[in-house]
């Protein structure tokens, strides 16, 4: 497989894909699924997550070999990358090590490279530079072992590219050694690489026009083979690059674009690098509290990489703000901090700008001539490296400490340093002279004597000053900053088809529940109006087929004894099996489990299998995911039913409800049989005895009764989490669905609270899952005494709660959020203790959808946590 594929050859593998789901029911699994799960790992994270489960579960079922040893471990890679994106740093390593090893002990030289590549990332993020070059090193070492030029050349230069950073001499002299100026030119993959490298040298060769265009070449690159990443590093590069060319209005169009590209992928570090460099921007346009709120976003979102350069630039950006506002001793620790760990990176640019803020925050807080000799440092440093426009910043900063010092103290005039600046602003192609250098320069001329030149220079400023603060910009910056104080770090736009897709899928799934309600409703009339057995087992399995994935079906009936099960009905294919018995007291029968447990047991990897070739029931085909459920009415158990499916995971909770329902309308048919039959014999002991007819008649209204009560019972069973007791999340869907259609009809207030229980997973880790049931339960309890019985309250996954208020503003359900959220804070639960919970609320408005809904309610929920936990957030 590619390092990286181009969007057209990944479209194939989804049309393969399709055919073969649509043909046998199952992917060829190292054929089709792990390259398209491999090249989907930035396109769409979380889909590449979800098919490399599946990977692993079918692979882990099979028969080992070197094969399966090396397709696991490009498994763990996937997830080993999507970790690192999403920010868990130790998940991603651990991961990588367990893909290393494997790689090692198959001898596979191209995928150690990848595992290797993969490290570099981590590397950069813990702020590790020597072990980064190692990392770095091993990577194109093992690409060359393989012969894989492509995955060589991109190592190379992106080695080039990080090392840039520390010495942009080596690497330059290094990036024409390797003649990459020719190289990846053909192949976008590459050129997303080569043109980065270039880029950023062109940048520390203060050819800021060429960066630019070079930044933009690897954003299109990159989008073309699906390195999302390396599309959104070329957008921060674009911005850098018109910064330095002093035209804050375009760095702002870029520096937005790169954020909503991170906010949709959902990768927070990303997303903190992007918040950085429009902070960076905004400052330059004068919007500096709200410069100051987007890089105090970025130092959170950067925190799981707190070693790198990138979080080192934040503390820098805070600086730059802290500069702007007269803040002086703040800003002088900020670009403290920037300094050490810039010092510590090597990265030689960088460490100019804390310099130079450190001067400038001196000088602020009155010690000039301190601040001229740390000028003096920084300026030689940029001379050294030939950082040009550092150089021109710095020389202005020094005139104006040049004017506040004795002539014999400065060594040197304003007027002669200001010229100097000018001189080198000059010498830069499409750079935009700072309109302060110009005015400043016009002001001192003017003292000189000489107006003409003066003048001269003033015009200049004013052109300049012009193109910086357009109205373009500040409206701009305007429309950024409200965008930001509404939505925060949440996606602006869908991404691309795959979300689309989804939101389709997930449309189309609420119009389903809608209509499996309904059909279910249908069902059952039928099954429970039919008296006569094979009636009601030709309705069954039908019914069953039409609704759920059963490869095999079978119904068993308790026998007379109470000892054994004899099948009523078997099919497996199509095909009617005969029939069969298993002892009620069998260890090894999940089906007669079931019934002397009566409950469900559902397995859905594989595993725990009744007889050696793998089926439950008598057949020929392997089943990988089976049900199993008692047919019950009150406390008389009739019998068990099983499905079975050749898929792994093919029965999550929307089948288990609707096996669930279909087994009561089951059972309630086999008693309705059973009553009719006692009827029946009660009829005709009636003709020799009327009063036994009466008695008889009384029976007969009794179970009927019974029947109604079963019924609802049965629709309870159908919309209820079995767990809690609470609302399903079938049940609040459509819930849902009714409310949002009568306030479309007759608008009205509607609001929604999504619940969710902080540091779940540590009481599962801690105390197991048998306590974290118990805290589900109790957190269960606290919430339903804590509404209306107007609203409705439901378990919506895992342990998060969805709570529906009607004719509730979304200021009143935030009270009663916090009222729930206050009562489950002094509760103390058994072993686990006290604990809390996070709430979003948001409330309807005109044209919302279920989506936009519950995305509010989503990002409210988001904010609760971020701001700390056991609180109450409304979107």
């Amino acid at each position: 497989m590619q390092l990286f594929a181009h969007n057209h050859e990944v479209e194939p593998l989804e049309a393969q894909l399709d055919t073969q789901m649509a043909s046998t029911g199952a992917p060829r699994t190292l054929e089709v699924l792990l390259p398209l799960a491999w090249h989907l790992r930035q396109r769409d994270t979380l889909r590449a997550v979800s098919l490399a489960g599946k990977i692993a579960a079918v692979l882990q079922a099979g028969p080992a070999s070197d094969e399966t040893a090396r397709a696991l471990a490009r498994v763990q890679l996937i997830r080993g990358e999507a970790a690192w994106l999403s920010g868990d740093l130790d998940r991603a390593e651990a991961l990588v090590d367990e893909a290393q090893k494997a790689f090692t002990a198959l001898d596979d030289a191209t995928s150690l490279g990848d595992a290797h590549w993969l490290r570099v990332y981590l590397c950069v993020d813990r702020g590790r530079p020597q072990q980064r070059a190692v990392e770095a090193a091993r990577a194109v070492a093992a690409y060359a072992a393989a012969g894989d030029r492509k995955r060589h050349t991109m190592a190379v230069a992106r080695g080039i590219y990080l090392n840039a950073f520390t010495d942009s001499t080596a690497a330059r002299a290094e990036f024409a050694s390797h003649r990459l100026g020719d190289a990846g030119d053909a192949d976008p993959a590459v050129a997303a690489w080569v043109g980065a490298a270039a880029a950023r040298l062109a940048s520390l060769g203060n050819e800021f026009g060429l960066a630019a265009r070079r930044y933009e070449q690897v954003y299109a690159a990159a989008l073309q083979t699906g390195q999302l990443r390396q599309a959104i590093i070329g957008a921060s590069g674009v911005c850098a690059a018109f910064l330095n060319l002093n035209n804050p209005p375009f760095a702002l169009e870029w520096s937005e674009r790169g954020l909503a590209m991170a906010r949709t992928a959902g990768w927070p570090m990303l997303v903190g690098d992007l918040l950085a460099s429009t902070g960076e921007v905004l400052g330059h346009l004068g919007h500096h509290e709200s410069a100051r709120a987007h890089l105090a976003d970025a130092l959170v979102a950067l925190e799981p990489s707190a070693g790198s350069g990138s979080h080192a630039a934040v503390l820098k950006g805070l600086g730059e703000v802290s500069l702007a506002l007269g803040e002086y001793e703040a800003a002088r620790e900020w670009f403290s901090q920037a300094e050490a760990r810039y010092r510590g990176l090597g990265w030689k640019d960088m460490l100019a700008d804390a310099l130079r803020g450190r001067a400038e925050a001196l000088a602020g807080l009155g010690d000039p001539a301190a601040a001229l000799t740390l000028v003096d440092e920084c300026l030689a440093l940029c001379r050294e490296n030939n950082y040009r426009a550092k150089q021109i910043e710095l020389l202005r900063i020094a005139a104006g400490l040049h004017r506040r010092l004795p002539a014999d103290a400065s060594g040197a005039s304003s007027l002669q340093t200001l010229n100097e600046a000018l001189t080198l602003a000059d010498g830069i192609e499409g750079y935009n002279v700072p309109h302060g250098l110009l005015e400043e320069a016009a002001a001192e001329y003017a003292a000189q004597g000489d107006p003409e030149r003066a003048y001269r220079l003033a015009l200049q400023a004013g052109v300049s000053r012009q193109r910086v603060e357009s109205k373009e910009a500040g409206n701009r910056a305007l429309a950024l900053q409200v965008r930001h104080e509404t939505e925060r770090i949440h996606a602006e736009t869908e991404h691309h088809k795959q979300l689309a897709a989804t939101e389709a899928r997930r449309a189309d799934a609420l119009l389903a529940a809608n209509s499996t309600l309904e059909d279910l409703g249908k069902i059952g009339r039928e099954i429970t109006a039919s008296l006569d057995a094979a009636s009601v087992f030709g309705a069954l399995d039908r019914h069953v087929h039409s609704l759920l994935d059963a490869t095999h079906f079978a119904i068993y009936l308790v026998d007379d004894d109470s000892r054994a099960l004899t099948s009523a009905l078997i099919v497996e294919a199509g095909e009617v099996l005969p029939p069969h018995r298993i002892a009620l007291d069998s260890p090894t029968s999940n089906l007669a489990r079931c019934v002397r447990e009566g409950r469900e047991i559902v397995l859905t990897d594989g595993g725990d299998v009744d007889t050696p070739h793998g089926n439950l029931i008598p057949g020929t085909l392997p089943s990988l995911s089976q049900m199993f459920a008692p047919l019950k009415v009150g406390e008389q158990t009739l019998g068990a039913m099983t499905i079975q499916s050749r898929q792994v995971e093919a029965y999550a909770e929307r089948e288990t409800a609707i096996f669930r329902t279909l087994c009561a309308y089951g059972a309630i048919a086999l008693a309705n049989g059973h009553a009719y039959a006692a009827a029946e014999e009660a009829r005709r002991a009636a003709e020799e005895a009327r009063g036994e007819t009466a008695r008889a008649l009384e029976e007969l209204k009794a179970l009927q009764a019974q029947l109604v009560e079963k019924n609802h019972e049965l629709e309870s069973l159908s919309t209820t989490d079995r767990l809690t007791g609470l609302a399903n999340r079938l049940r609040l869907e459509v819930a849902l669905a009714q409310e949002l259609a009568r306030c479309e009809r007759h608008p009205h207030h509607l609001s929604l609270i999504l619940a969710d229980i902080d540091h779940f997973k540590s009481v599962n880790d801690t105390h197991g899952h048998d306590v974290g049931d118990a805290v589900l339960v109790e957190v269960a309890g606290v919430l339903r005494s804590g509404i209306r019985k107007t609203d409705l309250v439901g378990r919506w996954g895992g342990e998060e709660f969805l709570l529906v208020c009607i004719d509730t503003p979304v200021e009143e359900a935030a009270m009663v959020a916090d009222k729930i959220r206050a009562a489950l804070a002094v509760r103390d639960i058994a072993v686990a203790g006290p604990r809390s919970a996070s709430f979003g609320v948001s409330s309807y408005r005109p044209g919302d959808d279920i989506k936009s809904l519950m995305r509010r309610a989503d990002a409210a929920l988001y904010r609760a946590k971020q701001g700390g936990r056991n609180r109450v957030e409304a979107g």
